[in-house]
């Protein structure tokens, strides 16, 4: 694994500090692709804050708010431990983890860079998942640091709550007429809510299996004709192009940080073969998995 380039492609995407440690929390370097950035702690001191918390765990990645204005994410490895930071949400982010410091120039503060909680989680599971053989999704990092978000626009339609409800109970079906009738009080909001529950609760915790529509529409109680037409709506892309292309994602993921071949990342992901994986991959990218990961993939993986 070449560390040094995912420190360099975490931190040109959020603008902001990448630090490594070794697994005894001893700091070896760090890297910043943001000119003029400057932090008000020391290397030292970061992993002296989180280590000085005894009711953490630190087997998963750890979100810390410092005064309810900035935060820092503690991500732990077999070889190495990262801490990304500083950086601030661009949307209200409730933390389970705080730490108050004293003596915060207000100054300083403005100069910390923004970023989404979806553009923050995206980076700090691909640094903790690249090298595992169980994924933590974006709904486990949530389930692991109690984050909640809220928006201005609290969408809770009729639909959002039925999904929700059969999975709770653990309801399979409505009646598909009936289910139809209550499309028209379906919003954006409720339809990214659907999105990112079959994203991230479903595709993401059967990497290793087939997937097609019916198990996802009995995952969420739903009748499969009408979850496909609802999707498509949404989306104007059909339920099995969205799953092939997340799928897709992660073999590119694969091709560029992992040193697997294109036959364990096809048994891996859940194919039923390499040249079906190749054939999907081509059709997507343009060019063969090798072709890809001769363009894009680190030197250290070529093959």
């Amino acid at each position: 694994m070449n560390h040094e380039y995912l420190m360099k492609h975490i931190s040109y995407r959020l603008h902001t500090v990448v630090r490594r440690y070794t697994a005894e929390f001893i700091y070896i370097d760090s890297f910043c692709g943001r000119m003029g950035i400057q932090d008000c702690f020391t290397a030292d001191e970061l992993m002296a804050f989180f280590t000085s918390r005894r009711d953490i765990a630190f087997n998963f990645p750890v979100i810390m708010s410092f005064n309810g204005r900035f935060l820092y994410v503690f991500v732990p490895g077999e070889k190495y431990q990262f801490i990304i930071g500083p950086a601030r949400f661009s949307e209200e982010v409730y933390l389970r983890w705080k730490m108050e410091v004293q003596n915060v120039d207000e100054a300083w503060l403005e100069t910390v860079p923004v970023c989404g909680f979806k553009e923050l989680a995206a980076d700090v599971l691909l640094a903790f998942n690249i090298c595992r053989e169980e994924l933590l999704d974006e709904s486990g990092l949530l389930t692991e640091n109690c984050i909640r978000q809220e928006t201005d626009d609290e969408l809770r339609t009729h639909f959002s709550e039925l999904v929700f409800e059969n999975r709770e109970h653990g309801r399979r079906h409505n009646p598909y007429d009936q289910e139809f009738r209550e499309c028209a009080s379906i919003e954006q909001g409720d339809l990214e809510q659907l999105k990112t529950a079959i994203k991230e609760d479903y595709i993401f915790s059967h990497l290793h299996d087939k997937i097609c529509v019916q198990d996802i529409a009995d995952e969420l109680g739903l009748n499969a004709n009408y979850l496909s037409e609802l999707f498509h709506q949404c989306e104007k892309i059909s339920l099995t192009d969205f799953i092939r292309r997340e799928k897709m994602n992660l073999v590119k993921n694969l091709l560029i940080y992992s040193r697997y071949s294109c036959s364990e990342i096809a048994t891996y992901l859940g194919y039923s073969s390499q040249s079906h994986m190749g054939k999907q991959f081509k059709e997507c990218m343009g060019m063969t998995p090798n072709q890809y990961r001769r363009v894009y993939g680190m030197r250290e993986f070529d093959v």
